[in-house]
């Protein structure tokens, strides 16, 4: 008989399908208890471990003191530029000047010589003596009249009765005239060249955007152009003074011929009035020549359309620049969550805040909590106020400098739900 149907008739007798079909005691036995006790584990690992339940959205961490945007409250050229990008200045510091009739520097000369004078009483009053060689351009007339005024006062207040020669007085007033009319021939002689550069000026200009002249040659210009304003001012600058000292001398002679005084009390009065109004000239003059910083803080050049140097026509409201201030101030984050799952969202609740900017695998993430969160939506999104009770300390022990404007993403862990509840919620929502 072959092999074959030998190991066949073996294979199908019953005494071998029986062995085969009957698995042996121990593994029926202890199988089924090491399956129950594994599936037990595994409920009560499920049973134990917590998932957090989060919702995300993108966050945008501020200081609760923004940048300051500065725009430009005047239509005029920039006359001088007193700051740089970047630079740290102190609140109410000047930062850009527009043109005007004065002078800047002087301006600001005699505005810190103004505020030496801390009380208004005659001593202070008639001590006060400013440069008589600034030029303050609106600023002049109110000057010379404070002068006037303190002239009066002392003449008022004097112990003897001054007698003047009303002639000499006379023969100055001539002397004086003669010199003013001097000046007004140099004052049109002054003009009619400055007139004349600046024609040859905008040819320079527009030879240097053909790119036939250099630079060199068209700053050459305008410096001289300068010169000439500068001589101009000048100037009426010296004939001003020379007119207050007429009228000074006119006084003297009508005091003279009339020998009429005022009070000491009105003399003080008027003087201690005209002072006031000095003060109020200048804070005039700040408000519409000056751009001021209105915190302490680093410049920022924030607007690339516009170049900020000097003769640069400017429009009024347009944005200068801004100051980013560098006092410590609360850090807070804000969102706009959904509208799907933000009714989970509460005060109170865990933010785990990931910064773009600070990569989550070098720096570990913020730690916040939910501060308050609005009740209307905006725009099908409810805003969330996140604050940081650590500061910005991240979970690996480092600190991150608070900066404007950082963009993130923000987890809300709004509840900590086990495994099983886990699962079984997916159930019910595959079911359903």
């Amino acid at each position: 008989m072959p092999q074959q149907q030998i190991d066949d008739i073996e294979i199908r007798s019953e005494e071998v399908q029986e062995i085969l079909g009957t698995p042996p005691s121990w593994l029926v036995r202890w199988g089924s208890t090491v399956a129950f006790v594994a599936f037990v584990a595994l409920v009560w690992v499920a049973y134990l471990l917590k998932y957090p339940d989060v919702v995300s959205s993108e966050i945008r961490v501020t200081s609760t003191e923004p940048a300051r945007k500065i725009y430009s409250e005047t239509t005029g050229y920039i006359a001088r530029l007193l700051v740089r990008n970047e630079q740290i200045v102190d609140s109410a510091a000047a930062l850009l000047a527009f043109k005007s009739t004065a002078n800047v520097d002087d301006v600001l000369t005699f505005e810190t010589i103004l505020d030496q004078v801390k009380e208004l009483d005659e001593a202070s009053l008639l001590s006060f003596r400013p440069p008589t060689n600034l030029l303050l351009g609106e600023i002049q007339n109110q000057l010379y009249d404070f002068l006037q005024k303190q002239e009066q006062f002392r003449h008022n207040t004097s112990s003897r009765s001054t007698r003047t020669n009303v002639r000499e007085l006379e023969k100055r007033i001539e002397y004086i005239d003669r010199d003013i009319a001097k000046n007004n021939q140099e004052k049109r002689r002054v003009e009619d060249q400055l007139e004349a550069l600046s024609a040859q000026f905008e040819r320079d200009q527009r030879l240097y955007q053909e790119k036939k002249i250099s630079l060199r040659r068209l700053r050459e210009t305008q410096d001289a152009m300068r010169g000439l304003e500068r001589d101009r001012q000048g100037i009426e600058a010296d004939s001003k003074s020379k007119r207050f000292e007429i009228e000074m001398l006119r006084n003297q002679i009508r005091g003279a011929r009339a020998d009429r005084r005022e009070t000491n009390s009105d003399a003080a009065e008027a003087l201690k009035i005209s002072f006031l109004a000095l003060q109020a000239a200048v804070e005039e003059w700040r408000k519409r020549y000056l751009v001021v910083a209105p915190v302490r803080g680093m410049v920022a050049f924030t607007n690339k359309d516009i170049n900020l140097a000097e003769q640069q026509f400017i429009l009024k409201e347009t944005e200068l620049m801004s100051v980013v201030p560098t006092e410590t101030t609360e850090t807070l984050g804000r969102m706009l969550l959904s509208l799907d799952g933000s009714g989970k969202v509460d005060t109170g609740q865990q933010v785990i805040v990931k910064f773009k900017s600070y990569p989550f695998y070098e720096y570990g993430a913020v730690v916040g909590r939910v501060k308050w969160k609005g009740k209307i939506p905006s725009g099908n999104a409810i805003p969330v106020e996140i604050d940081f009770p650590d500061g910005l300390l991240t979970t690996r022990g480092k600190r991150i400098d608070p900066a404007q404007e950082m963009l993130g993403t923000g987890e809300i862990i709004t509840s900590n739900k086990r495994v099983i509840e886990k699962i079984f919620e997916d159930i019910r929502r595959v079911s359903n």
